[in-house]
């Protein structure tokens, strides 16, 4: 499923305020116009009506195409670098019931 909203944001060349358009998340296989549209750059891109510069609005993106089994996750990478971002998954590591990977807790022969 595609979830969308919309903010408010400041240019950031001319500091005009503008609404923008931003996705969390993009099924392509349910909205294929999207795949096109963030290829293209025109996903989560402020456009400032004033002054005509465009900004690429760095948040998380989940893209999904059900069609071809593909998933992936995307983090800016100003995310990754705070402190605690890996936290939640090295501390289920080694338990499946934690959220762990079930082979490393296998019995190695």
């Amino acid at each position: 499923m595609t979830q969308q909203g919309q903010i408010q944001m400041d240019c950031p060349k001319c500091a005009s305020k503008g609404k923008v358009t931003v996705h969390q998340s993009i099924n392509v296989s349910l909205d294929p116009g999207l795949r096109e549209k963030l290829f293209n750059g025109e996903i989560n891109v402020l456009h400032c009506a004033e002054c005509g510069h465009d900004a690429f609005i760095s948040i998380p993106l989940l893209y999904h195409d059900m069609d071809r089994k593909f998933m992936v996750q995307f983090f800016p990478f100003s995310l990754i670098e705070e402190k605690g971002f890996f936290g939640p998954i090295q501390q289920g590591r080694g338990d499946p019931e934690d959220g762990g990977h079930p082979a490393e807790n296998q019995t190695r022969l």
